[in-house]
C-alpha cells in the first residue's frame, strides 16, 4: 500500500507540475497580447493600406533603434508604432472636439525614430500651433525609406480618409528624386516585391506599377517546411519567442558576436568616414543630369502635381516642407566631395534644393525652406543639428524645424498666430 501510495504522491506532483507550467504559458502568452509583446498580426486596414502602399513597418512593433559612433552610442531611442506601422498612438478616425486637423507625409525625416516622442518636430509644431485659442490636432504619417511615390500613394489611400485642412509634405530632395525614380537603377522586379513604383507614359502622364503584396505580419504563409511552422510560432506564441531570445543571448555571449560588439561598431563606420565609391543617389548633384537622372525629375513633377490636385479636390491645401541637407548645414561632415570632384563632371551641393524649389514654384506649391535658418543657427550657437553618424535630425534639430515651421505657418496664414508668434529659435531650442 505505502508503495502505491507514494506513486499515487509522484504521480499527483507531476500533474500539479505540469498544470502550473501550462498555466504559467497562458498567463504569459495572455499578458503578450494584452501587452502587445508580441508581433500583432494585420487589421484588414493595414492590409488595405499596404496592399496599395507598400510594405509597412509591423503593427504595433516594439524595438530599440540605435547609431554608434566612433565606438559610442550616439543614440538608442525606443520606439513604438501603432495599428497602422506608425510612429505614436493609434489616429482617430475624426480629430478632438474642435480640432482643425493638420496632416504630415514623409520619410524618416518625419517619423524620427532617431529621438524621443516628445522632440519629435511633429510634437514641436503640435506644441506650438496649441498656444494660442485654435486646437490643432497634428497627425504623422512619416515613414522611414520613401518617396514621394509612396507618400501620394498613402495619401490616396489612408490620408484622404482624415479629412485634413491641412498637407504638410515634407521633402528631401537629395532622396526623394531617386526614390521616385528607383527602377531606372534597380531592376524592376526588385522594387515590386516591396512596394508600388511609377513610370511615365509617352505623354508625361503617372503609371502605376503595383507591387507583389504579401502580408508581412503573415508572411510564414508563404513559406515551406518548417519556416512556416517557425514564423506561425514567432507570431503567435511568446514563450517560443522568449526562449529563442533567450538560446540567441546566450550564443552572443558565449561567442561574442552580440549586436553591441565593437566590430559590430567598427566595422559599421569605416565606408562612411573613408568612402571609396561614390553612392548612385548623389547623382542628383551633377548639374547636367543625364537622360535617367532628368525621367526621375519629371516623374517627380508629376507626382507633386497630382498629390496637389487631390489634396485641393479634398478641400484642403498642401504644402511643402523642405529638409535642409546636412552636407549644406554641416559640411565638415561630409566626405563625398573628393569622389564628386574625380567623376569629371560639374556638381553642386545646392543643385537638388534648387531645382526642387523652382518645380515647386512652378506647381504653385507654397514652401518653406529652413536652409538659411539652419545654416544661421549653426554659426550662432556652435550647436550640431544632425547627427555625426546617422545624418538625421538631433533633438535640436527638431526643436528647430519644428519651431521654424509653426512660425512660417502663421506667417502665411495657415494657423492661427498665438501671442507668442514669432518665436526665436535661439532661445526655444539652444541646448545648454
Amino acid at each position: 500500500m505505502h508503495g502505491r501510495e507514494r506513486a499515487l504522491r509522484w504521480y499527483h506532483k507531476v500533474a500539479l507540475m505540469g498544470f502550473g507550467l501550462l498555466l504559467t504559458m497562458l498567463l504569459v502568452e495572455v499578458a503578450g497580447r494584452v501587452l502587445h509583446l508580441l508581433p500583432a498580426l494585420s487589421s484588414a486596414e493595414y492590409r488595405t493600406v499596404s496592399r496599395q502602399v507598400g510594405r509597412l513597418p509591423d503593427p504595433y512593433q516594439h524595438f530599440t533603434n540605435t547609431s554608434y559612433d566612433q565606438g559610442s552610442t550616439e543614440f538608442k531611442i525606443d520606439v513604438h508604432l501603432n495599428k497602422l506601422g506608425f510612429r505614436g498612438a493609434d489616429i482617430p478616425v475624426l480629430p478632438p472636439h474642435g480640432a482643425r486637423r493638420i496632416l504630415l507625409l514623409g520619410d524618416s525625416y518625419t517619423a524620427d525614430w532617431e529621438v524621443d516622442t516628445r522632440d519629435m518636430w511633429s510634437a514641436w509644431l503640435t506644441r506650438w500651433l496649441n498656444q494660442g485659442d485654435q486646437a490643432y490636432h497634428v497627425v504623422n504619417l512619416g515613414i522611414p525609406a520613401v518617396g514621394t511615390d509612396r507618400e501620394y500613394l498613402l495619401y490616396q489611400t489612408y490620408g484622404r480618409t482624415l479629412h485634413a485642412d491641412l498637407v504638410i509634405l515634407q521633402v528631401y530632395a537629395e532622396n526623394d528624386v531617386n526614390d521616385n525614380g528607383i527602377t531606372l537603377w534597380d531592376p524592376a522586379q526588385i522594387i515590386a516585391a516591396t512596394h508600388p513604383y511609377f513610370t511615365l507614359d509617352v505623354s508625361g502622364n503617372l503609371v502605376e506599377h503595383p507591387w507583389d503584396y504579401v502580408d508581412n505580419s503573415r508572411s510564414f504563409e508563404r513559406q515551406p517546411f518548417p519556416y512556416n511552422v517557425i514564423g506561425w510560432l514567432n507570431a503567435h506564441s511568446l514563450t517560443y519567442r522568449l526562449v529563442r531570445d533567450e538560446r540567441d543571448r546566450i550564443r552572443a555571449f558565449v561567442t561574442g558576436t552580440g549586436d553591441d560588439s565593437a566590430s559590430q561598431r567598427n566595422r559599421a563606420t569605416v565606408d562612411l568616414d573613408h568612402p571609396t565609391r561614390l553612392p548612385q543617389l548623389l547623382g542628383v548633384m551633377f548639374t547636367q543630369p543625364d537622360a535617367k537622372w532628368e525621367t526621375a525629375w519629371q516623374i517627380t513633377g508629376a507626382l507633386l502635381r497630382a498629390l496637389r490636385d487631390s489634396v485641393e479636390a479634398d478641400g484642403a491645401q498642401l504644402v511643402v516642407a523642405l529638409v535642409p541637407p546636412h552636407m549644406i548645414v554641416q559640411s565638415d561632415t561630409w566626405h563625398y566631395a573628393d569622389l564628386l570632384d574625380a567623376s569629371g563632371r560639374d556638381w553642386d551641393v545646392w543643385y537638388a534644393q534648387n531645382r526642387m524649389l523652382s518645380l515647386l514654384d512652378n506647381l504653385d506649391i507654397p514652401v518653406m525652406n529652413p536652409t538659411s535658418a539652419f545654416i544661421d543657427f549653426r554659426a550662432q550657437t556652435d550647436q550640431l543639428l544632425f547627427y555625426m553618424r546617422d545624418r538625421h535630425f538631433n533633438p535640436s534639430g527638431t526643436c528647430l524645424f519644428g519651431t521654424l515651421l509653426a512660425n512660417w505657418l502663421m506667417e502665411h496664414g495657415y494657423v492661427s498666430p498665438d501671442a507668442h508668434f514669432p518665436r526665436d529659435p535661439t532661445v526655444e531650442c539652444r541646448q545648454g
